[in-house]
């Protein structure tokens, strides 16, 4: 059996939890990120339209991924046809080909370095993540905003939660795909 001091590095005090606050000062409000997609909104907005909608578009697509019951058979087929749509349209390759093709077990970057090489860890956070991007792309295709300037303002930009660096694995692989640079 692990002890403390296996867990955590060093043995705490007994004393512990026995105080009403905690002995460290928690962070700032400022510097935190919220789980709040409000909050998320007003953090990303640019003042851009076609970026702002995206960003938007996005927050939406997250709602709707957290509130999906995960016990419900086909629980993601709406956002997954989206991004299925989206690949159809400008890379004529399906959702599951774009996958299979990404092979998100071999990244290394970014977040995909943290996890351990054990299969389907990586490949979630790429199908979280992709079909986030693609769904949200979608979106605002259909509401009339062009493809180059949304892809040229996500490249260039940083998502809280998602797109944490510039030169991120699944939004390097969607653009390749599409026959960009990425």
């Amino acid at each position: 059996m692990r002890t403390e001091k296996n867990i955590f590095g060093k043995a705490l005090h007994h004393s512990m939890g026995k105080q009403d606050k905690p002995g460290y000062d928690p962070p700032e409000r400022e510097n935190t990120l919220s789980l709040d997609y409000k909050d998320f909104l007003e953090r990303t907005k640019t003042g851009k339209p076609s970026f702002d909608a995206y960003i938007e578009s996005l927050a939406q697509e997250m709602q709707a991924y957290d509130s999906t019951d995960p016990y419900k058979k086909d629980a993601l087929r709406s956002i997954t046809d989206k991004a299925d749509s989206f690949l159809r349209r400008h890379a004529d390759i399906s959702y599951e080909d774009f996958l299979r093709q990404a092979n998100p077990d071999e990244f290394t970057e970014n977040d995909y370095g943290n996890l351990p090489q054990r299969k389907n860890l990586r490949r979630r956070l790429f199908e979280h993540r992709a079909r986030l991007y693609l769904s949200a792309l979608d979106d605002c295709e259909k509401r009339g905003y062009r493809l180059n300037e949304l892809l040229s303002g996500i490249e260039e930009a940083t998502i809280p939660y998602l797109k944490k660096e510039k030169d991120e694995p699944t939004f390097k692989e969607i653009l390749r795909v599409l026959g960009r640079k990425g």
